[in-house]
């Protein structure tokens, strides 16, 4: 997996003229904001940055070695990291500390109407449950505890059977939260929830694939 920096680039300047050769490592012409020294994620979770209430809010992954490095203290903590786009503070958090050091077990992220954010998160096919965490109202860098969902299917070795991986949160009009997710046959399943995220129901198997 590999181990990214996570940056934001808040403001850009004139074209500079100087040359490649000329410029220092790492150079960026602008202001730059670091969130996190160390995180990773994957492609296929969304939406893995938000802003909500004017606050930047990015989930990661922390690496640590490599994946069998899993003795060491922050190995695979899934993180928060928040950017106030007002006062400029910016602050980080563990979600789930010592999970598993892959990047596809980045959070997706839902804005809630009552100032809560939801996170939907599960690791890189190596078992079926789905976890489910509220942050506190107005504050996406305190969390409460993690809520497990099972979903359907049989226990199966690491990336095969109907592990899950992958979470893709939308709110639909009427207020239903959807969760997308790779699961029952390794194929894209997905789960509801009619309660704000309280408790959710396994809607099925989206699609026939060839196991994932």
């Amino acid at each position: 997996m590999r181990t990214l920096r996570i940056l934001v680039l808040v403001a850009l300047v004139a074209p500079d003229a100087r040359t490649s050769d000329d410029l220092p490592a790492n150079y960026v012409a602008g202001g730059l904001i670091q969130l996190n020294d160390n995180g990773a994620w994957s492609w296929f979770m969304d939406e893995r940055a938000v802003v909500h209430e004017n606050k930047l809010v990015v989930g990661s992954v922390r690496a640590v070695g490599d994946f069998k490095n899993d003795t060491a203290v922050h190995w695979g903590n899934v993180e928060v990291a928040v950017y106030d786009l007002t006062s400029g503070a910016t602050g980080r958090t563990v979600l789930h500390a010592h999970y598993e050091q892959d990047d596809h077990d980045n959070p997706a992220f839902l804005p809630l109407e009552d100032g809560r954010l939801l996170a939907v998160y599960t690791k890189h096919g190596r078992e079926r449950r789905i976890y489910i965490r509220f942050s506190e109202p107005h504050d996406p860098l305190a969390w409460g505890p993690a809520a497990e969902f099972e979903t359907p299917g049989r226990q199966a070795a690491a990336r095969r059977g109907d592990n899950v991986t992958y979470s893709n949160l939308f709110r639909l009009p009427s207020g239903r939260i959807i969760n997308f997710f790779r699961g029952y046959d390794l194929d894209p399943n997905y789960m509801y929830s009619d309660d704000g995220g309280k408790s959710w129901r396994y809607g099925g198997r989206l699609a026939r694939g060839r196991d994932g």
